[in-house]
């Protein structure tokens, strides 16, 4: 069994990234294996789960990983969204050409999400021009893409940090 214990975060603040220095006082976590075909629709919510802010004066840290295959267009942005508040930065895709296999990571910082209580999380895209673009065709990719691939698992932290 492993154990990671994080209860401080200190990052020197930056002419590109915000100052976060807090104590860690609660930590969420979402993870889906969940092989799921994506839609080429102009916008569209890959997925989204609800999560619990316990402190109204607190940031939120997201950090995540999505496994994707074939790469299909890349007309489209990917955005994170809590509550209403969505963000298009912070999020780095790794697309391959259709075939491949590729993933979808994110680090992004919320400060402006000021109440406690029930927050949903939501992933998804929408298209520049209106057109149905997809960027990827599938989302945690297994067997049924391609016989040597194992399972993949969507991985989602978000930490709650003290300011």
């Amino acid at each position: 069994m492993s154990t990671v214990t994080l209860d401080r975060i200190e990052r020197v603040s930056s002419a590109t990234s915000p100052n976060i220095v807090g104590s860690v006082i609660k930590t969420s976590f979402y993870m889906n294996r969940s092989r799921q075909v994506t839609s080429s629709a102009a916008n569209y919510t890959a997925f989204s789960f609800t999560f619990y802010k316990r402190e109204s004066s607190s940031l939120l840290l997201v950090d995540g990983i999505i496994p994707t295959r074939n790469a299909d267009n890349d007309g489209a942005f990917y955005y994170t969204e809590i509550s209403g508040t969505r963000q298009y930065t912070g999020i780095a895709p790794n697309a391959t050409s259709t075939g491949g296999s590729s993933f979808i990571s994110f680090l992004q910082v919320y400060t402006s999400i000021n109440t406690t209580g029930a927050r949903t999380f939501t992933f998804g895209w929408s298209t520049n021009d209106g057109g149905a673009n997809r960027p990827v065709n599938v989302i945690n990719p297994d067997r049924n893409d391609d016989g040597r691939d194992w399972r993949t698992m969507t991985s989602i932290v978000i930490y709650e940090v003290a300011q």
